[in-house]
């Protein structure tokens, strides 16, 4: 969670409701990420070739988390939404069941929290099915993770492209 602080809340404010779990793991992917890429540069010397090879690792990586947000963020205001009432965040689902089609017709509105609000928000599961569920919960946790770690992976490639890690030896006297 420490590698979060240092972008001033956004990476926690984009992820999707229930967030512990998926910035809990995006966390320690991108720890994991982190000591790889220390670890297969310990003790090289930043020659131009190396430094040529992590820039192109950072501008991939950062290419790839432009276009997973382009399409992660969009998807989040689709499916996740807040119930007025509550504050309470809520991940719907791609389509709605049959009865919350019909009830929303009848009733006339077209907002997931309201659709919700006619069943109780207890009822989550009658309003989308679970499988649409599901999908919706696993395709932005899915998302989000490869959104940070693309992120974090182009930040980690260009520091590890720019700084030298033998500066820091002491010179043979």
């Amino acid at each position: 969670m420490a590698i979060f602080a240092l972008f001033g809340g956004f990476i926690t404010n984009i992820s999707p409701p229930e967030h512990s779990v998926s910035t809990g793991f995006a966390s320690i992917i991108a720890l994991i990420l982190f000591l790889l890429i220390v670890f297969t540069r310990a003790g090289q010397k930043l020659t131009d070739g190396v430094r040529r090879r992590w820039l192109q690792v950072a501008v991939s990586c950062g290419v790839a988390a432009f276009v997973l947000l382009l399409i992660y963020l969009p998807m989040k205001d689709a499916l996740a939404f807040t119930m007025p009432s509550s504050g309470q965040e809520f991940i719907g689902g791609f389509w709605l069941s049959a009865d919350a089609i019909a009830a929303a017709q009848k009733q006339q509105v077209t907002d997931p929290a309201d659709i919700l609000g006619l069943f109780g928000p207890s009822s989550l599961l009658q309003v989308w099915p679970p499988a649409s569920h599901w999908l919706a919960v696993v395709s932005l946790y899915f998302l989000y993770v490869l959104s940070v770690c693309a992120v974090l992976g182009a930040i980690f490639a260009l520091s590890e492209g720019i700084g030298d890690t033998t500066a820091g030896e002491i010179p043979a006297a």
